[in-house]
Formats: C-alpha cells, structure tokens, sequence
C-alpha cells in the first residue's frame, strides 16, 4: 500500500470513522424498533413514515462495519497511508562546485564523472577554503527575468559577475569577464545534479515566498 494521504487528511478521514461509527449503529437499532411497532409482521413498509425500514437498517449497519473497517485499517496501517514528506538534503552550492572542479582540475572530465568515475586522492582533513573563488549567491525579494528565477555567480578575482537561470543560461554578464567556457560547462554539469537543483529551488523559494518557483518539467515550464 503506497502512501496516499496528509497527516492533518488523515485526521479528519479518523475523526469522521469514529463519529460516524456509533452514529450509524445507532440509527439501524432505531430501525430495529421501528420495524417491531411501525409495520405489520413480515414487512419493511412503515405505517407511519412510509419508508422502507428494512433498507434503511441494511444501509445503516452496513456503513456501520464499512467505518469500522477502514478505522481499523488507518489504525494498523498509519504509516502507510499517512503521505510522508519529501526532505530535501541541501547542500553548499560554493563548496560542493569548488569541490567538483577540483576534480576536472585533476584530469577529470564531465564525461568522465557523468559515466561514475571518481578523483581519489589524499589530502590533509581541514576546513573548506574556496580554491577557485566562484561564489553562489541568491538575494532576498529578487525578481524573475524572463519569468524565470536566477542566481548571482560571481568571481570576484576573474572580474566575473553574472545572473543566470537554474538551467546554467546567462541571463546578464555585468564585470569584465565572461564565463570560461570550460567552466561554464562544469557548471552546467553541476546544476543539472538532483541534489544541486533540490538545494538551489528551496534556497531561493525561501529567500523569495512571494515567487515559489517549482523545477521546469515537461508541462511545466516556469514558477507560479
């Protein structure tokens, strides 16, 4: 049984399962003595209401066991009906690209590391330091361009300063420089990563609740 349903969903569907369990029952044993004093022996038609008794006590005691089960159903099963979040693993985008490049830099290339193969080496344990100065930045109360959301990539030692799209695209290149191509391809390599794209869409939904942006999909082209 997959996953099928909110916490707070949940709740309620429980709420209405308990209520409407000793309600249901309730009201087929009222049936019950309507069929003894409201009809002759051997009918379901009430002398009174004109209702068909017999089918209302069907319907009520069915409902009855229908609730029971499914309440007894969301009480074993809770953790396989209850839909369980989707937790996103951030990551630092400055140092997991430094990292990345210090790979290429080694004689990796993108295909290489596309195709599984890792840069092993030994190196002393000590706290990160940008090794090729380029820097992630994403600002508060920003805006879309071309109704998309963007980054600030900058390298302040090349003179590079650019805003570019999820996707890698340079939407504006402000300083001196542009992109080297070469890294220009890493970075496209390490923005097309899962964990890059989880990381950069919730760094900017949080820097920017008023412009959520949801990952392009087929159908799905930009942020709402």
């Amino acid at each position: 049984m997959r996953t099928l349903l909110k916490k707070f969903t949940y709740i309620i569907f429980l709420t209405i399962f308990i209520i409407g369990i000793p309600i249901s029952y309730f009201i087929s044993i009222n049936t019950l003595v309507s069929l003894k004093y409201e009809t002759e022996i051997g009918e379901c038609i009430s002398n009174v209401s004109g209702i068909d008794l017999c089918l209302q006590y069907d319907i009520f005691i069915g409902l009855t066991y229908f609730f029971a089960l499914l309440l007894l159903l969301f009480v074993i099963f809770p953790k396989k009906i209850i839909k369980k979040e989707k937790t996103i693993k951030l990551i630092d985008l400055n140092c997991s690209f430094d990292e990345l490049k210090f790979t290429f830099e080694k004689g990796l290339t993108v295909e290489d590391h596309k195709d599984g193969i890792r840069y092993l080496g030994l190196e002393k344990i000590k706290e990160w330091k940008s090794k090729f100065g380029y820097i992630f930045n994403i600002y508060s109360n920003d805006h879309f361009i071309d109704n998309e959301p963007h980054f600030h990539f900058d390298n302040k030692e090349k003179s590079v300063s650019c805003k570019m799209s999820f996707d890698g695209n340079i939407f504006e290149s402000n300083e001196k420089n542009e992109i080297d191509r070469k890294v220009l391809k890493e970075l496209k390599y390490f923005l097309s990563m899962e964990r890059t794209q989880e990381t950069i869409i919730s760094k900017w939904n949080n820097k920017n609740p008023k412009l959520k942006y949801k990952r392009k999909t087929a159908g799905n082209r930009v942020g709402g």
